[in-house]
């Protein structure tokens, strides 16, 4: 997968915070902002939200290192329905559509499509919230790739606090990460 400018990843638990700050940041002053938001995302990673495959930060000005969002590359089982059944993509934004909305939370946006980008079908989730009783705005933007003939799913969660990121700067990178995405698949020898 390629990134657009601006972000950094790494596999969850290895990062190498020189590596790592000497991508995203280039002033001693950024370092600090830059590391704080390496172990926020470690500890998110470590929540157990399937396999984390891949974590990031966006860093569009490596010069004053704010961290102004987050990358979570997951790989899931393939969702099933109430029967057990696996979902294909579309069924899987009918049932997403179907739902009600998180309580405890005021949204602003909240969209579900299904597009295809080249590993597969994919679901695009774009929502814009923020908890009933707090005063920041969340973008998440989801996108659960279905790759041909597998059993599982990768999602692309992208989070950012920073409202004025929402749209159009995050739907274009995350777009730019799933249609890049691909998937490797051993051969017949298992290589």
């Amino acid at each position: 997968m390629s990134l657009p400018a601006g972000w950094v990843v790494w596999t969850p638990g290895e990062a190498d915070l020189r590596a790592l700050s000497g991508a995203a940041a280039t002033t001693k002053r950024a370092v600090l902002p830059f590391s704080r938001g390496v172990g926020a995302v470690e500890r998110q990673a470590a929540k157990g939200r399937g396999d984390v495959v891949q974590v990031g930060l966006r860093v569009p000005d490596p010069a004053a290192g704010l961290v102004t969002g987050s990358l979570f590359l997951i790989h899931l089982p393939r969702p099933a329905g109430k029967d057990g059944t696996p979902l294909t993509a579309r069924q899987l934004v009918e049932n997403r559509r179907g739902q009600g909305r998180a309580r405890g939370r005021i949204y602003h946006h909240h969209e579900v499509s299904l597009v295809t980008v080249p590993a597969g079908p994919a679901v695009l989730s774009n929502e814009l919230s923020r908890k009933s009783w707090g005063m920041r705005d969340v973008a998440v933007l989801t996108t659960d790739i279905f790759p041909g003939g597998a059993d599982s799913v990768f999602r692309l969660e992208l989070t950012s606090h920073y409202r004025e990121l929402q749209q159009p700067a995050l739907m274009a990178e995350i777009s730019h990460m799933a249609h890049s995405f691909t998937v490797d698949t051993p051969g017949p020898d298992g290589a």
